[in-house]
Parts: structure tokens; sequence; C-alpha cells
């Protein structure tokens, strides 16, 4: 699939795979650990303390995604929740793609969306999680 952004770019958009979620590390907001949000290491987590902080995925090119998912961390009872942003490459902004759970225990979730293409996408903490107040993430990828 090509990617057009008149006055911008051309480029071929390849589907989103994990290892295109690690080639930088988050960058943001969270209150801890950052850097652990897509460290490709479930066993690390970061850790949102405050609704509205964020962490931002940078994959460095233009991908397709369809898919989020989360794995999570034993220190969430699992009612907490997050957004899941897109930056929209036509409108250079970001725009709601989903809204996740927080997990309990180091399982994956993995949600098929609608198809996008971008080129970063940002997690935002919409309700804290009631253990402990942190909203822990294990690992966060974006994918096809």
């Amino acid at each position: 699939m090509l990617v057009e952004n008149p006055g911008s770019f051309t480029q071929a958009a390849l589907e989103a795979v994990a290892a295109h979620n690690i080639v930088n590390p988050a960058t943001g907001t969270f209150a801890t650990n950052i850097v652990n949000t897509n460290d490709n290491n479930i066993a690390t987590n970061s850790v949102a303390t405050v609704v509205g902080q964020y962490a931002i995925i940078d994959f460095g090119r233009v991908l397709r995604i369809r898919k989020s998912r989360m794995c999570g961390h034993n220190n969430n009872n699992g009612d907490g929740s997050f957004r899941v942003d897109y930056y929209d490459l036509v409108v250079h902004a970001w725009t709601t793609w989903c809204v996740v759970p927080t997990r309990t225990g180091a399982t994956w979730s993995e949600v098929i969306q609608t198809e996008q293409l971008t080129d970063k996408i940002r997690l935002t903490l919409l309700v804290d999680d009631t253990k402990g107040f942190n909203s822990n993430v294990g690992e966060f990828h974006a994918i096809y």
C-alpha cells in the first residue's frame, strides 16, 4: 500500500510487527520507567499514576496498524483504562483509535481495530487502576 500526503511524502507502508514498536524508546509523561512501555520485556513495566499521563511510541516510519495489544502486570486490578491514539498523517493531529483496559497479570490482550496508517501512537491514562492507584503496563504494541 502506498501512502500519499500532499506536499509532504510518498512512502510504502509496511504492516506493523512487534519489532517496529521497539525501534525507539517511549517518551512522554508516565510517572515511572516510561521506556519499559515498549522495551520488548514483559518482566519490566512502566507506570502511569495520574489521569492524562501518556506514552508515545514513535515507529520511525509510516506503518499500517490494525491491532492493539497490551501485556498487563500483577499490580493491576484490571479496572483502569488507556486511550490509544494514532497520529493522523493527513490532518496532522492525534485521533482516538480505541480504549483498552488495564490487564491483570503478565498476559496479552489483542483487540482488532480499524486499519490506520501512522508513524506513531500515544497511550493515555483515562481511568486509573484501583490497585494502589497505579496503572502498570508490561508492554504495549500496535501491530497489523
